[in-house]
């Protein structure tokens, strides 16, 4: 039986200073995103870097992107170790976060809303989403044979594509001609690296509201732009295979974003602890290495419902902390100490009910199963 559909609700918003993008599923806030308009250091965006610092000891090397902007590339075992001053195309894969800088890679891809390039390899994949063998395989041969073409009009430049899910339903001249488009950016890409100054900004990423029109909205979504700009640029995007409810509102989007409670589910969103219907509550807490979240029980109970109390408990919590990980972004280790529970049937459905909820969280999520000690284990990558 496959996940129940969920009434999803974009709004998407634009100021002098920044832009703003809200999801909400069935009412409630999944995930919010906010950026300044000016900001050039954004995942996706490309560069060329001239190399500062090189750390063999650590496979590391500071670069510097813009003129006193320095970020991170980790090296992998097959790259060549740079010189210091070497200029270097680069693409931003992690925006910088408090202490950290901005991480880089040299392995470059250009997403489109049906596949995305590979440049440096000729690998050619498939989405997992896409479930139907043959449809994988007819999907896999049309694209083999558009990149061939596009090989050969380059002479041979190494590609790839990865075939994204809304892809599945697509005809191959739809894909060709995307991945054409992608090949041909690419062009001037490497046409403008060879060309500019280093350092320098090659290529920027799209905005968010334009970045989730791309990669995120789906057949039957709302959504809602404020203002005729941006409205028009959303709507722009659109194809005659796109069926959405594409709203535009005149009013303040403050008043739209209130009136629909987000900014009430922002304000609890910051909160270090969050109370649990029923009683009990989470503390979320961030170390240098990990998050952890502990779950505390409401007020004691009876010895003879201590097992009742901790599996109510711990289902209540499993579910807000699997929303609450999703709304705040959170990503690397992330550790939550549940009460502890004597049944192993117990545990299972725990773990069952928050592995069901991780699920509608777009991001890579890897769950470890939960100890002896009651901990849950996860990693997460940020969206």
């Amino acid at each position: 039986m496959g996940q129940r559909r969920y009434e999803r609700h974009w709004v998407f918003d634009r100021d002098q200073t920044r832009d703003r993008v809200a999801l909400l599923e069935d009412g409630r806030l999944v995930e919010y995103y906010e950026e300044d308009r000016d900001l050039q250091v954004r995942p996706g965006a490309l560069f060329s870097g001239i190399v500062r610092d090189v750390v063999p000891a650590v496979s590391a090397v500071f670069v510097e992107i813009l003129p006193g902007v320095k970020a991170f590339l980790q090296l992998e075992d097959s790259m060549h170790l740079p010189r210091s001053g070497e200029c270097l195309l680069l693409q931003v894969i992690r925006s910088a976060r408090a202490d950290k800088a901005a991480q880089l890679s040299c392995e470059i891809s250009l997403a489109g809303r049906q596949v995305v390039l590979i440049t440096g390899a000729e690998h050619i994949g498939v989405s997992k989403k896409i479930l139907d063998e043959g449809r994988r395989k007819d999907l896999r041969t049309a694209v083999a044979a558009c990149l061939e073409g596009l090989r050969q009009e380059r002479e041979g430049d190494q590609i790839g594509a990865i075939v994204r899910s809304r892809a599945a339903d697509r005809p191959s001249e739809t894909l060709c001609a995307e991945l054409g488009h992608l090949a041909t950016t690419w062009d001037h890409i490497q046409e403008k690296f060879r060309s500019c100054n280093c350092p320098a900004l090659i290529f920027t990423e799209l905005s968010p509201p334009l970045r989730m029109m791309r990669d995120r909205v789906v057949t039957g979504d709302i959504v809602t732009v404020c203002g005729e700009r941006l409205y028009e640029e959303v709507r722009a995007t659109l194809t005659d295979q796109d069926v959405i409810d594409l709203q535009r509102s005149d009013d303040d989007c403050s008043t739209i974003l209130e009136r629909l409670g987000v900014e009430a589910q922002l304000q609890e969103s910051r909160q270090r602890r969050m109370l649990l219907p029923g009683g009990g509550s989470i503390v979320i807490d961030h170390a240098e290495a990990l998050t952890a979240i502990d779950v505390n029980s409401g007020a004691a109970a009876g010895a003879a419902s201590l097992e009742v109390t901790a599996v109510q408990t711990n289902q209540a919590a499993a579910i807000i902390a699997a929303q609450q990980i999703r709304l705040r972004n959170l990503s690397g280790i992330i550790i939550i100490d549940f009460i502890e529970m004597q049944e192993a049937d117990h545990r299972a459905d725990l773990m069952h009910i928050f592995s069901q909820v991780l699920a509608r969280d777009p991001a890579r999520i890897r769950l470890l199963p939960l100890d002896e000690l009651g901990l849950a284990k996860l990693t997460r990558k940020q969206q």
